[in-house]
C-alpha cells in the first residue's frame, strides 16, 4: 500500500514538473525508446533596447535551440522562416519553424527538463515557442520547392482520412494537378504552448510543391477552396502555413 502511494505521488510530481505530454512520453515505453520528431514553431526574437547588444553577440534563438537539442542527439530535418499564414488567426504570430529528429522520446524529455532549456526560454523576449511532437516519421523534406504545413484539431472521434485522399476525394483531390504530394500526415502531441482557446492541434498534414506559386495556386483553386470548406465539418481549428524551401534564416 505504501509503495503504491509513493508511486502515485512520484507520478503526480512528474506530471506537475514535466507537463502531461512529456510525462506521458517518459512513461510510454514505445515513445520513450523510439525516434521522436519535434516541430518547433517560433516568432522572431524582438529584444528590448537594453538587451540588444547582448542578443546581437549571442547566437539567435533558432540556432541556440538547435545547439541545445544537438547535445541530446537531435538532428535538424527541416527549417523555414518567413512563413505566411494562409489560414488561421494572425494573432498566433508564427513566422519560423524547425523539425528535429531525436534518437528517442527519452532524449527529448531529457532536453526539455534540463537547465539549459529553461535558461534558453527565460532569455527570450518574443512569445514562447510552440512545441508539437509525433513518433510517426515524415518522408524526407526536399531541399527545394515549397511546403504547406497544415496544423489541425480534428473534432472528437473523426479519423484524419476524412479530409480526403490525394487525387481522389476531398480536400486533397487536386493535389497531383499542381505536382503536390503528402510528405507527413501524423497525429501530434502538444508539448509546449497552445493554439486557440487553450487547446492545441492534434494532427499535422504537410504537403510539398515544386514552387511557392504552385502551392498558392492549389490553395486558391476553387475546387480546393470548396472541399476545404466542406472539411470544416470535421475540423475544429486549423492553421495553414506556407514556406519556401531554403527560406530559413540563419541565427
Amino acid at each position: 500500500m505504501s509503495f503504491c502511494l509513493l508511486l502515485a505521488l512520484a507520478s503526480a510530481v512528474g506530471v506537475w514538473y514535466m507537463g502531461p505530454t512529456l510525462a506521458g512520453i517518459a512513461l510510454d515505453s514505445e515513445r520513450r525508446q523510439n525516434p521522436y520528431f519535434l516541430l518547433n514553431l517560433m516568432v522572431e526574437q524582438d529584444p528590448g533596447p537594453a538587451d540588444a547588444a547582448a542578443v546581437d553577440s549571442a547566437p539567435g534563438y533558432r540556432t541556440a535551440f538547435l545547439n541545445l537539442a544537438a547535445k541530446d542527439g537531435a538532428e535538424l530535418q527541416w527549417q523555414a522562416g518567413q512563413l505566411r499564414i494562409a489560414e488561421g488567426s494572425p494573432l498566433l504570430a508564427v513566422d519560423q519553424a524547425q523539425l528535429l529528429r531525436f534518437p528517442t522520446g527519452g532524449h527529448l524529455v531529457q532536453m526539455l527538463t534540463g537547465g539549459g532549456y529553461r535558461q534558453l526560454e527565460n532569455g527570450r523576449h518574443a512569445s514562447p515557442a510552440r512545441l508539437l511532437g509525433s513518433s510517426l516519421e515524415p518522408a524526407s523534406f526536399p531541399m527545394h520547392g515549397a511546403v504547406v504545413l497544415a496544423l489541425l484539431r480534428m473534432k472528437g472521434g473523426v479519423p484524419d482520412a476524412s479530409i480526403g485522399f490525394p487525387n481522389q476525394t476531398g480536400w486533397l483531390t487536386l493535389l497531383g494537378d499542381y505536382d503536390g504530394r503528402v510528405i507527413w500526415n501524423a497525429p501530434l502531441d502538444a508539448i509546449r504552448g497552445s493554439a486557440r482557446g487553450g487547446k492545441s492541434w492534434d494532427q499535422v498534414l504537410t504537403l510539398h510543391f515544386p514552387s511557392r506559386a504552385a502551392a498558392e495556386a492549389w490553395l486558391a483553386d476553387p475546387t480546393t477552396m470548396t472541399e476545404r470548406a466542406i472539411a470544416e465539418r470535421v475540423i475544429e481549428d486549423a492553421l495553414l502555413l506556407v514556406a519556401d524551401q531554403g527560406a530559413g534564416r540563419s541565427g
